[in-house]
Order: C-alpha cells, then structure tokens, then sequence
C-alpha cells in the first residue's frame, strides 16, 4: 500500500466519524439556542399579561372615566403599580423603576408637606404625577419591546 492508499482508507473512516460529530455539535447548538429564545419568549409574554397590560388597561380605565384624557397618575395609582411591581419584580424594566420611585419621592415630599407646617392642596386622588407622559410613554415602550419579542409587529 503506497501512501496515497492508506490516507484514502483514513479519510473514508474519519469521514463519518467527523460528520456526526458535527451534525451532533450543530443540533446541540441549535437545540441550546431554540431553548433560550424559547425562554426569552415566554418571560416576555408573562410580563406582558401580568405587568404592563394591567398596568395599561388601570390607566386608560381612569381615562375614560375622566373623559378620554390622561391627566397623569394620582398618588393611589402609584400604590397599585408598585404593588404590580412588587409582585412581578423580575419581569420589570429597570427605567420603570426608577421613574415609579422618583414619583414616590414626589408623593413622600407632597405627604411631609401636607402633614408638616405648610397646607398642600394635592390629595391623594390628585393626578399630579405624570404630566409629561414619561411613565406612560416607557411603559407603553416596554410593552411595545415585548410584544414585538413574541410576534407582534408595529411600524
């Protein structure tokens, strides 16, 4: 057997061989990556259902009843999304947050003045928060970001 010969007969062993291994490494790629959009899928449609669209669907409720405008978010508003929140922290967007809490300063700062020397005229069903739009416009971002991750597509 010349050279040639024994490299062919190498090559005709380790051709199989190097081709299920590699179709067994793609699958495992493949199967691995499916399994974590798979994941990425489902946390989004949960945050969807359980975080954003109850949040949404309060505010646009008060939207309605004040005749079709948002006004902004009382100080009881923030207690019901924070309580979403709560219950859902790992599903929140870390920009929701930190706006949620700079209101709630907003809110403290409005509770020590009212029970402090000067008289505030903001009561709790106020909607004093919220103005600019800036939780609602995040919130409906997020939600947009989400719902563009499980299918839906919006120009």
């Amino acid at each position: 057997m010349t050279n040639i010969e024994i490299i062919l007969e190498i090559s005709k062993v380790l051709s199989p061989i190097i081709t299920v291994g590699l179709a067994a490494f793609l699958t495992a790629r493949y199967y691995f990556k499916n399994k974590q959009v798979d994941y990425s899928m489902k946390l989004s449609e949960k945050a969807i259902e359980e975080v954003y669209n109850p949040i949404i669907v309060k505010i646009e409720k008060d939207a309605i009843n004040d005749g079709f405008s948002y006004e902004g978010l009382s100080a009881d508003d923030l207690v019901a999304i924070d309580e979403i929140f709560s219950k859902n922290r790992h599903l929140v967007e870390e920009s929701l947050l930190n706006i949620l809490w700079k209101y709630q300063e907003d809110v403290h700062f409005e509770l020590s003045t009212l029970y402090g020397n000067e008289e505030s005229q903001i009561s709790f069903e106020d909607k004093f928060l919220d103005s600019n739009h800036e939780f609602l416009n995040e919130l409906k971002k997020v939600r947009n970001f989400h719902l563009k991750r499980i299918g839906f597509y919006f120009k």
